[in-house]
């Protein structure tokens, strides 16, 4: 009987249909933002600011398939004591880099800094 053919390996198209793991994604990111705390911090909220409460941050982040960050939004919340480290948080922080993933895709991670 004829040996059976090996299996063929999936299309970039199928592979792109493959699911991403968010959760995994999502502590990649919580690392990743928490390697940079400090140079934001530093560079961002004065000594004598960074007392009180926390400021509270949204960022909306988009990786391709590489896991290379591709678009961020950065947004602080309302009402927050600090209004002027989300544009801050913008150019203090490095372009992210995910794992590669089969497909792109779209995160929403809140971070608070002191």
């Amino acid at each position: 009987s004829p040996a059976a053919a090996p299996p063929t390996p999936p299309t970039p198209q199928a592979a792109a249909r493959r699911a991403v793991d968010p959760a995994a994604a999502q502590r990649a990111v919580a690392e990743a933002l928490e390697a940079q705390r400090g140079v934001v911090v530093a560079r961002c909220i004065p000594p004598a600011a960074r007392g009180g409460a926390p400021s509270r941050l949204r960022l909306d982040l988009t990786f391709d398939s590489n896991g290379r960050q591709i678009a961020r939004g950065i947004i602080p919340a309302r009402n927050d004591p600090r209004p002027e480290l989300g544009p801050c948080a913008t150019d203090a922080l490095p372009a992210l880099q995910l794992a590669a993933q089969y497909a792109p895709i779209a995160l929403k991670v809140d971070w608070s800094l002191p």
